[in-house]
């Protein structure tokens, strides 16, 4: 590894990792994407960053090559144990993406393993750095909201057809809106309000495309704290996170470049004082649309952001900031639920 750039091997080529992550690599410098693996000839020649790159059909050959410094897992969480515990006893660096893995069982070997190596282990929630989800967490840290009462999150995504990925469709895998998409929600409630998911009580439905195709959650956090989720792949796009305090209530639509609101508790929601700051706050955030239309957006921003700071955990040392042991508080009390 050289003092500024980390040279990275990429196991994994699928729509993950070709639609988000290496358009993401493509914007960090300081990571060089020096081997691409995959089983499927196919996604592999469908991997377009990195074209001096060399192109690998078993993983297992990159855990002892002398030239990369970083390991990526982007495969399905059912495979995500053996593959992080590999490259955790190799000693190089790892980068694991959400969720932590399809088990209870498999989390907690891969927690140990992160324990017991020198590499670092750092797990990919992407949305703790979305900006909004950043503005928010800073937003109730401060106490504006006074006490915390209750969170509650909206997912939904049309996330159908001939496209979707076999393990997509089924729970043991990690599919599902449940563990695929769900658990981006339970992270983030911990990470926004600094509390753990102590208990989860869910509901839901299959169809003949997907087990869990749309999720209903009730939970009890750490202080007193209730939650409440929807998740679905069968409707429109959407992901919101409302954080309910005595105080007010503050609202994160992730997909709206202007989607912070905060209403206060004494003032009614669509009176004109809230209005007026809301298309204040519009207006304001503009510049950062245009720069999320030639970006792409928050999300995507949110991915460079992560990977840049993957570079600087490698590269100066310093703890991941989304551990293996983070990815397991999030989904602990999601697998009591499922048991």
């Amino acid at each position: 590894m050289s003092d500024s750039i980390v040279s990275l091997g990429i196991i994994g080529c699928g729509v993950g990792a070709r639609n988000v992550h290496l358009p993401a690599l493509a914007r960090v410098p300081r990571l060089r994407v020096a081997a691409l693996c995959d089983s499927s000839e196919a996604a592999l020649a469908s991997a377009l960053l990195g074209a001096s790159a060399r192109r690998l059909a078993d993983w297992r050959q990159l855990l002892g090559a002398p030239d990369l410094d970083a390991l990526a897992v982007l495969t399905p969480p059912d495979t995500h144990a053996e593959l992080g515990c590999a490259v955790l006893a190799s000693g190089k660096h790892l980068f694991l993406d959400k969720p932590l893995a399809a088990s209870a069982a498999d989390g907690e070997r891969l927690v140990a393993a992160a324990r017991s190596s020198r590499g670092k282990a750092f797990l990919g929630h992407n949305y703790r750095w979305h900006r909004l989800v950043e503005q928010g967490r800073s937003f109730v840290r401060s106490g504006a909201l006074g006490a915390l009462r209750a969170i509650r999150s909206v997912y939904t995504h049309h996330h159908r057809g001939p496209g979707v990925q076999p393990w997509h469709r089924l729970r043991s895998r990690g599919g599902g809106v449940l563990l695929n998409d769900g658990v981006h929600h339970f992270d983030m409630w911990r990470f926004l309000l600094d509390r753990e998911i102590e208990e989860l009580k869910l509901h839901s439905a299959d169809t003949e495309e997907f087990q869990d195709q749309t999720c209903t959650v009730s939970a009890r956090l750490s202080g007193g704290v209730l939650g409440s989720a929807i998740f679905s792949f069968g409707s429109g796009a959407e992901s919101v996170v409302e954080i309910f305090g005595d105080e007010g209530r503050l609202e994160l639509s992730l997909y709206q470049f202007d989607g912070l609101r905060f209403v206060p508790a004494v003032a009614p929601p669509g009176g004109f004082g809230v209005r007026a700051r809301a298309a204040a706050a519009s207006l304001r955030s503009l510049p950062v649309a245009v720069r999320g239309l030639r970006g792409q957006g928050d999300v995507a921003t949110a991915a460079v952001d992560m990977w840049r700071s993957f570079a600087d955990c490698v590269l100066r040392d310093l703890p991941p900031p989304c551990t293996l042991l983070d990815g397991r508080q999030a989904m602990r009390a999601l697998f009591d639920a499922l048991s």
